[in-house]
Parts: C-alpha cells; sequence; structure tokens
C-alpha cells in the first residue's frame, strides 16, 4: 500500500513539473506576442470611429431616401432649406452632394 501512494505522490509530482513547464511556455509566449493594453485601446478607438462613421453613412442615405418616399406635393425635411437658400444658385434638393452632406450632418449632431 505505502508504494502505491508513493506512485500516487510521484505522478502527481509530475504532473505538477508539467504544469510549471506548460506555464513558462505561456509566459515566454505572451512576452513574445505582448500587446500593450495602450494598442488594445487605439484599434477599439479606430474600430469604434469606423463604426460609427458607417453607421452614420447608412442612417444619412436613409434618411435622404424619405424624400424620395414622399410625394413632391407633401412636407418634407429638405424643403426648409428654401429660405436659408434664397441667394444660392443651386438648391440642397436639386444637388445629390448636398442632400446627403445635409442628412450626414441631421444624422451625426442627433446621434
Amino acid at each position: 500500500r505505502a508504494k502505491g501512494v508513493k506512485a500516487v505522490r510521484l505522478l502527481r509530482l509530475v504532473k505538477m513539473v508539467r504544469i510549471a513547464k506548460a506555464s513558462r511556455i505561456f509566459k515566454r509566449l505572451d512576452d513574445d506576442l505582448l500587446i500593450t493594453n495602450t494598442q488594445l485601446t487605439v484599434v477599439d478607438l479606430h474600430m469604434f470611429i469606423l463604426w460609427l462613421v458607417l453607421i452614420s453613412h447608412w442612417i444619412a442615405c436613409t434618411w435622404a431616401l424619405t424624400l424620395s418616399l414622399v410625394g413632391d406635393d407633401s412636407v418634407r425635411w429638405v424643403d426648409t432649406f428654401e429660405t436659408a437658400e434664397l441667394d444660392v444658385e443651386e438648391k440642397t434638393k436639386d444637388s445629390v452632394w448636398k442632400l446627403y452632406v445635409a442628412a450626414l450632418y441631421f444624422t451625426a449632431y442627433t446621434m
């Protein structure tokens, strides 16, 4: 019985040595592939800005699309610019880019 207990203890000791070796290997790999929190934060910030711009673009396109869903005879959000654009040659409702910029501006400040 004493030999069996010694054998079990020896196996446990071997297992602990293997675990210690593995933890040293993982530590070495972690040090070699070190990515600091600052680098992760910068990547997260870039991803956040990318998603923010992408979602703003989608909402702006959808907001501009609402103009084609309503008839010209009904009151639309782009018609509110008429008084501000009295001296402007190309009106916002006549230019795709001006319409997009106005929709993007609305979306950005609303978010």
